[in-house]
């Protein structure tokens, strides 16, 4: 697990749509700089919203750089995470003056192998359809993250919930934790994003969430597709 710093960036997909995001990942990575980016994709013929994350960062304790890249698929009730690429580089790489010039390498065949598993993905998936941003207030209430204890379950959850004149309407759990575990959540989880699809009928929130442990914390992502909350 690592420690993450993420830059909230998020792009629509049209941003360098003339260069393939896997061979400007590769470019990125190679030069050490180190990316993290999130892009919505659009979304599927069969309404699932495809969201795409380049996430660089140090492991806590070596100082070991890593970068994943992933696509995430939501539709309602469920989500697929699809790892194209998961590359380490020796430890301490660009933390301290200029590294040597191998430091940052990618093998042709690693990046081949990211590429084509890339393309092969977005074909499965077929044509994209760019939905729409939506806010946060919905006739129901505002869209926020609620953080409680469920004591019957004994587990500590965050769900994402229409508030409301004080109260509020959980519709889907995005975090949930033994009582007793030594993980938990470092602050509250954040929407990044609220989008609307082409269709009206479904809403497609991101959210991020930083955690922690006795030993580490860690940043991750949750990809969430909800019917149109009404």
């Amino acid at each position: 697990m690592r420690a993450l710093i993420l830059v909230p960036l998020f792009a629509a997909a049209t941003a360098h749509a003339d260069v393939e995001p896997a061979r400007e990942d590769i470019v990125d990575m190679r030069k050490g700089r180190m990316p993290s980016r999130v892009a919505a994709l659009g979304w599927t013929e069969q309404g699932a919203f495809v969201v795409r994350e380049t996430d660089c960062g140090y492991q806590d304790l070596s100082d070991q750089p890593n970068c994943q890249v992933t696509i995430y698929v939501a539709e309602r009730g469920k989500t697929a995470a699809f790892q194209l690429f998961n590359g380490w580089w020796e430890i301490g790489c660009g933390r301290d003056g200029d590294p040597p010039p191998e430091c940052w390498t990618i093998t042709t065949e690693a990046a081949s192998a990211f590429i084509k598993a890339e393309r092969a993905l977005m074909e499965k998936l077929g044509p994209l359809t760019a939905g729409t941003a939506a806010k946060r207030e919905l006739p129901g209430g505002r869209l926020s993250v609620v953080r409680y204890e469920d004591q019957p379950a004994d587990r500590r959850k965050a769900a994402i919930a229409l508030v409301k004149g004080g109260r509020w309407k959980p519709l889907a759990i995005i975090s949930s934790v033994e009582t007793g575990s030594n993980t938990f959540l470092r602050n509250d989880p954040a929407i990044e994003r609220v989008e609307r699809s082409p269709d009206g009928e479904s809403l497609a929130i991101l959210t991020s969430s930083s955690f922690a442990d006795s030993d580490f914390y860690w940043t991750s992502r949750t990809v969430t597709v909800l019917p149109m909350p009404r």
